[in-house]
């Protein structure tokens, strides 16, 4: 449930997209403009055909410098898929201006013309 005054909102991240001869992690940063508290996750990969078998990990998720994992290992980004069951997060709240920081990798890097794009996006609680 939510909290009085607060509205169910959507924090976007744009995305990254990872090519040839790029690097093999990135992080994107959103910054929000209210309170905002992380709880849920929903990450869109989407690959070209060459780069089918390229796995996308999910490294970490910051709010201000609180990761929001209990451990330190990497979560494959189909956990956070639209279609997940059970993946809600009950994460840190983020003030206006503290940044909050996806933090992701792939496999390896597509070859060629291939691209793995990685959009995520956190869907929370904000109270204005």
């Amino acid at each position: 449930p939510l909290s009085v005054g607060a509205k169910r909102q959507v924090l976007g991240f744009g995305a990254h997209t990872f090519a040839a001869g790029g690097a093999t992690t990135a992080t994107l940063t959103a910054r929000p403009q209210v309170p905002f508290r992380v709880s849920r996750l929903v990450v869109q990969v989407t690959r070209t055909v060459g780069a089918a078998g390229i796995a996308v990990a999910i490294n970490n998720v910051f709010v201000g410098t609180k990761s929001q994992f209990a451990g330190a290992d990497s979560i494959p980004a189909e956990a956070f898929s639209f279609n997940a069951v059970g993946v809600a997060l009950l994460g840190d709240s983020a003030q206006p201006g503290i940044d909050i920081n996806v933090q992701f990798s792939v496999s390896a890097a597509p070859a060629g013309a291939d691209t793995v794009i990685v959009q995520p996006v956190i869907f929370g609680d904000a109270v204005s």
